[in-house]
């Protein structure tokens, strides 16, 4: 099977997530592209690839602002695909938060965070969106031919954190605030979705085997 074979079986793999076969083939496009297209991959870009730069590339917005799939449906499958390379009883999955900077000032979810990057000696701000992802462990070196361990993305979250009132916020604006920030934070939700991560190994027959977080 060539690299190419391989990319188009793991994508079929997603038909299951889509209600309509034209959201499936737009997205198998984008996939597709991204790998393909020149310069930053925004869907602008990728619609002139693929093609549509003599029109509004509408439908290929709605795709993700109308979108009625979920992201996790497009990763189990290849979790799925990847748990057939771990052997034993013993599923390892690593994971860690990551920011991805941006540079437009009406992105809701955008905050500012410490640059992770920065030097240890002086805490700098990036206006960013903040993720959480996990990675399913690929012990390759067990086949015994000295390749390492892979590790395969099988989670892309967004957390944001709560935005902060502002210097005039009223006392309950900060009253909710505090009861937000303890609410929804990232370790919540790293529980929250280990949780549901055990529940889909579960699903996929795998109720047995024992789940290692590496975080």
């Amino acid at each position: 099977m060539s690299l190419l074979q391989a990319l188009v079986y793991l994508i079929n793999l997603w038909r299951p997530a889509f209600c309509k076969e034209e959201a499936f083939a737009r997205a198998k496009e984008h996939a597709i592209g991204g790998l393909c297209a020149f310069g930053r991959r925004t869907v602008t870009n990728l619609a002139i690839f693929l093609g549509r730069d003599k029109t509004v590339p509408s439908s290929d917005y709605k795709l993700y602002s109308s979108r009625k799939w979920k992201p996790q449906d497009l990763f189990d499958p290849l979790f799925a695909e990847a748990l057939k390379h771990v052997p034993g009883r013993y599923i390892v999955v690593a994971a860690d938060d990551t920011k991805i900077r941006k540079t437009g000032k009406k992105i809701l979810q955008c905050r500012w965070g410490a640059d992770p990057m920065g030097p240890p000696f002086q805490t700098n701000l990036i206006w960013s969106l903040r993720f959480l992802q996990f990675a399913c462990v690929v012990p390759l070196y067990l086949k015994g031919n000295n390749t390492p361990a892979r590790t395969i993305p099988i989670r892309f979250i967004d957390v944001p954190s709560v935005k902060k009132p502002g210097k005039k916020g009223s006392e309950e604006e900060w009253n909710v605030y505090r009861i937000q920030s303890k609410q929804v934070n990232l370790s919540t939700k790293f529980v929250e979705e280990v949780r549901h991560l055990r529940k889909a190994l579960d699903d996929m027959g795998n109720v047995e085997k024992t789940l290692l977080m590496a975080v």
